[in-house]
Order: C-alpha cells, then structure tokens, then sequence
C-alpha cells in the first residue's frame, strides 16, 4: 500500500480533496499536401500492380514510368487490408522505409476506403439490370445521405466498410471496416484438395513439384473457367495435362478414368481421353465457390444485423467480385438489397488509392475500434477506489493506473483531430530527479474501462520516454498530452509546460 506509483503513470490535476475533471479537448488541424505526383502500390493475393497521377491531371491514372521527377516530388501509397494487424501496418511501413520510402512522403491506405472512394467517381452497374444493358444513373449513385455497404472482394481477403456520404465529398463510417480471409483462391484450394482425393496426396504433390510448369498450366486452366462460370454452365471443361497421366501411369496407379469411377465425385465429373479433358458438372463446380461466398455472406448478414438505419445498397469491388457465379449468389442472399457492381471493380483499390493521394487526410470520419486512453493517478477516495490500487506517494494516499479516457471506443475520429489532457507530475525527492519518466497510451475492448488492467480488457499501445532536463526535473511542473489521430496510426505528443520540452512517439493506429 505504501509502493511507488507506476513509472507509467502522470498525476490528474486536480483538487486534492476531489477527483480530477477531465479537461479533454477536440480539436481538428487542416492538413494541406502538395506532391505533384501520387504513386500507389496494391499488394494483393493474386495480383499487385502500381499506378500514378500527376498534379492538374489526378483522375487520369496510368501505370507506366515518367522520368526528371525528384523524389521530394513524389507521394507513396499502400494499400493494406481493413484485417491488418497493428504488426502488420508496422512491418509494412518498415518495409517501405528500407525500400528509400521517406517516411513523411508515405501514407498507408485502407483497401476498402480507397475503394469507396473509387466508387464515388465511376459508373456502377445494377445486376438487377444488366440483361438490360441498363446504369444507374450519375446523380443516382452516392448522393450526400446515401449509405451503403463496399465489399472489396479479392483473391485472399474480403474486406468491408459501411459509409454514409457527407457533403463536400467525404465518407463517414456508419460501420468500422472489417474483414475475412476469404476470396478467389479459396476456390482453387477446394479445386486443388478435390484433385487430391481423386488422384491421391503422393501424385499430386509428385506432378506439382517434378512438372511444376505443367501444373502452373493446370491451375491457369482452371483460374480461368473459374472466372466465367455462372450456374449456367451445366458443364466446365479443363484440359488434364499429360505428365499427371505420366505420374498416375509410374505410380502403377488406376487410370483416371477408373478412379473418377470410384470416387465420390463420380456423377459429377466425366473424363474424355481422346481429348484428355475433363469435364466438371455445374453441382461441384458450385462446391468449389461455397466456403469462400458463405464467409462472405455470413459476414455482411452481421455487418447489417449491427447497424442501424436504412442501408439497402451493397457495392462489389475487387477482382472475386467479377465473378458471374458469386454476383448470382450474393444477389440471391440479398435480393433485399439492391447489388451493385463498379465499374473496373478489379482496379477500384489501386486507382482508388491514387484518388486519395489528391484528396485531404480527413476526408474519412472513421469509427474507433477500440477506446483509448493515458494510465494516470487520482487522490484516493475509501470506498469509490480498490485497496489494491491504494498507493503512497509523498505523503499523500492515491489510486493507481486510473483509465483515464480520450477516445470512446465506436466514437468518429477523423485525420487531424486532437484529444488533450491536462495533468501535473511531482519529483520532490532528490533520486526521483534524474530518472526517466513515461506516458503510456492503453486500449480497451470495453467502452468505460476504469483501470488499466486485464479485467477491464486493457493493453498498452505504446509509451513516450522522457528524459529529464540538464538541470533534472523541477519539484512540480504542469504537463498536457495531446493524443492525435492520423490516418493508420495515432502520434502522441507530451508537453511539459514547466520547462517548455517536448515528447513525440508514433504509435499503432485502431
């Protein structure tokens, strides 16, 4: 009871007889950047790709080289999934800094924002309506008002935002983008373990790794019937490559026309020698696309289960979303809701993130996933504070790691916005003066957490070191820090307004 306080803990100002009042402040900062060219980078599953835009010209988007540009010239944006961990974000900034990415030449984009973004500007394609060639019309498609729910649909994940359009072309999260690992290649692992089990584990890994240009063949084939069936297709056809018939011959296997015979697949797919194709019934080609598209589908019933008001609009981007077979399904599950496909559904995240290199940092007000605060100490008071963080501090009896709260988790955020608090910090004693001293910012799960601990689902995000003036801290000195929301991460700022230093750490973002 008689311990020191935390070092990560600053004192509340307040009145020594009563708990402290918040004194958090909001404050938004107007951000202007100037590059004259915008360059992203779309790391995806299945495919990658750059594009770019100069100054003057930014919705014409290209992908080529331009030379005689300085690099002070440039603006770098990558793009990343909405189910990025914290680490992630991290290793992926890390990356660009070790590739010569300056880091203040660098911002990190979520791949439905950018999308969304995307979306706002090109001709989307009603799938109610496309047997009759027909478009929504310009000043139908994201008027000021209008929500809606983007899934980004690619080759390993599917991610998702729910948006409500605001004036002057900004975005305000009704939904905090989430995701799943689900898309495009899940339909080639279900092709590639129905291979397995016709032809056996031993051959099929024996044809991958001994004719591995034949298999890459096989797998094109397929990728490609994968993209154009719809369940009109009583039939797709794949060309079976001679050196797995080799490796089943070697083995002294069955042929593949017995093993098709005997397995459990038999009504539903048929081999042709002569051709040596292999026809695959419209039943297991469905099969093939249902873990992926019931992912999905479960995940956007749950997005619309948790938000309220009227969101009848779900916009498809992304190379899966090209799909006829999926749009049909989709269609089927919401047939509630009007199904819309964007134009260049394929290139929205990468021309999107080009788009958003142009546009201000704040244009999205996004909901935090989580609620945040600074660890602090408070006058204790018997029978409102636990015992267990009763602590002594000169003289003087306080509660220890006091959550003391910033940003409310759910709440909108957006680029810019500044969250402060006012506290003061005491070094009285002659070996409290030269020691570092810390601010650390923590999370919770839960919306009011009221100490930084387990129970109450708290971690650390991360912590500022401060290191003490030449002369060492003074007896008392009045502190404030300023916790600021950047687009993927917060920066966190503390000031001590005895001695006029100042402390800066970047920490991971929501």
């Amino acid at each position: 009871m008689g311990s020191n306080p935390s070092k990560n803990e600053q004192i509340t100002r307040s009145s020594p007889k009563s708990e402290s009042t918040d004194q958090n402040v909001s404050k938004t900062e107007t951000v202007v950047d100037g590059p004259l060219v915008v360059i992203a980078i779309d790391f995806g599953t299945v495919h990658s790709g750059f594009a770019y835009s100069f100054k003057g010209y930014e919705n014409n988007v290209k992908s080529a080289t331009h030379g005689g540009l300085r690099e002070s010239d440039l603006q770098w944006m990558i793009t990343i999934p909405a189910i990025s961990s914290d680490s992630a974000r991290q290793f992926m900034r890390e990356a660009a800094r070790d590739a010569g990415i300056p880091e203040n030449q660098l911002r990190l984009v979520l791949e439905p924002e950018a999308a969304a973004l995307y979306s706002q500007k090109q001709t989307m394609l009603d799938l109610d309506l496309v047997c009759r060639q027909q478009t929504l019309l310009d000043d139908d498609r994201l008027p000021v008002g209008f929500k809606y729910v983007l899934a980004d649909l690619g080759g390993g994940t599917s991610d998702f935002c729910v948006h409500e359009v605001l004036g002057g072309s900004k975005l305000r999260e009704v939904y905090r983008a989430t995701g799943e690992i689900a898309g495009g290649i899940d339909v080639d692992a279900e092709f590639v373990s129905c291979m397995k089990e016709l032809v056996g584990e031993q051959v099929w890994a024996e044809f991958q790794s001994n004719y591995t240009s034949a298999y890459i063949d096989l797998m094109n084939n397929f990728q490609k019937q994968k993209q154009i069936f719809s369940s009109s297709n009583k039939a797709t056809e794949l060309k079976i490559e001679n050196a797995l018939l080799y490796v089943l011959e070697e083995r002294k296997e069955l042929s593949l026309p017995v093993k098709i015979k005997e397995s459990k697949n038999a009504e539903k797919m048929e081999y042709f020698p002569i051709e040596a194709r292999l026809n695959i019934h419209c039943d297991l080609m469905k099969l093939f696309f249902k873990p992926s598209i019931d992912k999905i589908v479960k995940l956007v019933n749950t997005i619309l289960e948790e938000c309220t008001g009227d969101i009848n609009t779900l916009l498809l981007v992304g190379g899966y979303s090209e799909s006829p077979y999926l749009r049909e399904r989709i269609q089927s599950e919401f047939s509630n809701m009007r199904v819309v496909l964007v134009e260049d559904a394929r290139l929205a995240v990468l021309n999107g993130a080009v788009l958003m290199g142009w546009k201000p940092r704040n244009i999205i007000q996004r909901r935090s996933r989580f609620t945040y605060g600074f660890v602090v100490r408070v006058p204790f008071i018997d029978g409102k504070h636990p015992e267990s963080h009763k602590i002594l501090h000169n003289g003087q009896f306080w509660c220890s790691l006091v959550f003391r709260k910033m940003i409310e988790k759910g709440q909108i955020v957006e680029y810019g916005q500044t969250f402060i608090h006012a506290g003061y910090c005491t070094a009285r004693k002659p070996e409290q003066k030269r020691k570092e001293r810390y601010t650390s910012l923590w999370r919770s799960t839960r919306k009011n957490p009221q100490y930084c601990i387990e129970q109450d689902e708290c971690s650390v995000v991360g912590e500022i070191v401060k290191k003490p003036p030449p002369d060492g801290w003074p007896d008392c000195w009045d502190t404030e820090t300023h916790l600021i929301v950047g687009e993927t991460e917060f920066i966190v700022k503390n000031f001590n307004l005895t001695t006029g230093q100042e402390y800066e750490a970047q920490m991971n973002f929501l």
